[in-house]
C-alpha cells in the first residue's frame, strides 16, 4: 500500500491527524446557503448603491467591471488546460503533484495582480 493511500484510508475512516470529510447533508446545507446568500445580497445592495451612485456612477461602475472582466479572461486564459496538462503528468509522483499544484496556484495568484496593473492604467484614462 503506498503511503498517500493509508493517509486516504485514514482520512476516509476518521482515523489520525487528518481533519474528517464532511457529510454530504452539511455539503448540501453549505451550497444552499451560499446560493441563497448570492441571491438575497443583491437584492438588498443594488438598490441602495443605485441610489447613492445616481446614473452616472452606476455607469462608471458597469464600464469598470466591463474592462475588469476582460482583464480576468487574459489573466486566467490557458491556466485550467496548462493546470490539468501538468498535473495529469506527474500524477504518479505525490510530491510532484503537490509541487506541481502549488505552482499553478501561485499563478493565479500572481497572474491577476499582473492584470490589475496592466489594468491601471486604462482605469485612470476613465478619470480624465
Amino acid at each position: 500500500m503506498k503511503r498517500w493511500e493509508a493517509a486516504d484510508k485514514a482520512v476516509c475512516s476518521g482515523k489520525g491527524s487528518t481533519p474528517r470529510i464532511r457529510s454530504v447533508k452539511f455539503n448540501v446545507l453549505m451550497n444552499m446557503i451560499v446560493t441563497t446568500s448570492s441571491l438575497i445580497f443583491p437584492l438588498i445592495t443594488v438598490p441602495y448603491v443605485s441610489r447613492v451612485l445616481s446614473t452616472s456612477g452606476t455607469g462608471h461602475v458597469a464600464f469598470a467591471q466591463s474592462v475588469s472582466s476582460y482583464f480576468s479572461l487574459v489573466a486566467l486564459l490557458g491556466v485550467t488546460y496548462y493546470g490539468v496538462r501538468a498535473c495529469a503528468s506527474v500524477r504518479d509522483d505525490r510530491a510532484e503533484l503537490s509541487r506541481t499544484v502549488k505552482s499553478c496556484w501561485s499563478f493565479l495568484d500572481v497572474r491577476p495582480l499582473w492584470s490589475a496593473l496592466c489594468m491601471w492604467p486604462a482605469c485612470s484614462q476613465c478619470r480624465r
